[in-house]
């Protein structure tokens, strides 16, 4: 039986300050967790969730040092989806997210209010993505985290921009080889169609520097595993 989402998040916060006096806090960004927008139904059609790779640079830093709790690290997460949806920050990757949310956002929802967004590292560095010991050190609680994600959130798609980025992470969370596996297509994207419970998954690259005709293909694969249900 997979772990509860709320005590993973705890596993998380932990694993930071293990993390930290490992291989310095200097290296490392403050953790990110996942967290629902206002809205958002488990379960429900046309919900979404998007998983990158890991945060960079600074994540809330200060704010960490005050308030540690899992709480207080989606209270970060939503404060700063909320700066998006309002048109403070920008970015490919935001915009491929804005445009996967409004292709199944239901009428008079509020922007992204159907899509949670995640990352397979919760631990980030402070430039690029963790690599070596960075991820070797979370790999096995990335898996769990990302199987908790989808089972509490209960989404009818999963969208995966890694690429190819710790792909062993999304093969041993999804358990690919227990259930069917990718199907590539002309695009470039992998998917796969629900199956006994699982949503359907489409797993591409990350949409940065990507042609349009690129992320338009995208868009609709994924209108078509929602379709697949």
């Amino acid at each position: 039986m997979n772990k509860k989402l709320s005590e993973i998040e705890n596993e998380w916060i932990a694993l930071h300050g293990r993390s930290c006096a490992e291989l310095g806090s200097n290296n490392l960004v403050s953790p990110f967790l996942s967290a629902p927008m206002d809205g958002y139904t488990p379960g429900a059609p046309g919900t979404i969730l998007y998983v990158g790779k890991a945060t960079a640079g600074s994540w809330y830093d200060r704010e960490y040092a005050e308030d540690n709790s899992p709480e207080g690290r989606k209270a970060c997460t939503r404060s700063f989806v909320e700066w998006v949806r309002n048109g403070g920050y920008s970015s490919a990757f935001w915009h491929h997210a804005k445009c996967l949310s409004q292709a199944f956002t239901q009428h008079g929802a509020p922007p992204l209010s159907n899509l949670i967004w995640s990352n397979l590292c919760k631990i980030g560095v402070r430039t690029g993505n963790p690599e070596g010991r960075f991820l070797a050190i979370q790999r096995d609680l990335a898996v769990e985290s990302l199987r908790a994600e989808i089972e509490a959130y209960q989404p009818s798609l999963v969208v995966f921009v890694t690429g190819t980025y710790a792909p062993d992470i999304i093969a041993k969370a999804t358990q690919s080889n227990s259930l069917r596996s990718w199907e590539l297509s002309p695009s470039g994207a992998q998917t796969r169609p629900p199956y006994q419970g699982s949503p359907g998954m489409l797993w591409t690259a990350h949409p940065q520097g990507k042609r349009k005709s690129s992320l338009s293909a995208w868009v609709d694969q994924a209108q078509s595993l929602m379709v697949a249900i």
